[in-house]
């Protein structure tokens, strides 16, 4: 019995939390608010006034020329990044090593990539 109980749970930490690579739009519209688009919808990385994903600090570093500014210092990019996220709520909870930002076309020629800030443009 408890060796059943012992499967049983991870099974569901290995399903709930479950890291794989997500590639679509990285969103940062305003302060602390990030969120990815790809092609099963919004992930939300950070919602202001809440505790960031651990991880945090392993965003890849934003190549200028590939950025869309759309508020000052705010704006969205193209990008691949390894995260554990909640399967239920659709929230980030680890960012691990190794993302990278990837060229605007990139997501632009994704049409399976649902993006509002884009949408007369990639529907």
């Amino acid at each position: 019995m408890k060796l059943a109980i012992f499967f049983a749970l991870i099974f569901v930490a290995t399903t709930s939390f479950a890291a794989q690579k997500y590639c679509g739009w990285l969103s940062n519209p305003t302060p602390a608010n990030i969120s990815l688009y790809d092609s099963s919808g919004e992930i939300t990385i950070s919602t202001q006034g809440e505790p960031q994903p651990e991880g945090i600090e392993n965003l890849p570093n934003v190549i200028q020329n590939e950025y869309v500014r759309t508020n000052v210092n705010y704006g969205y990019s193209c990008v691949c990044l390894p995260l554990e996220i909640d399967q239920k709520t659709k929230k980030v909870k680890t960012i691990l090593p190794g993302g990278k930002q990837k060229l605007l076309k990139t997501c632009l020629e994704d049409r399976r990539i649902k993006f509002p800030e884009l949408s007369g443009l990639n529907n």
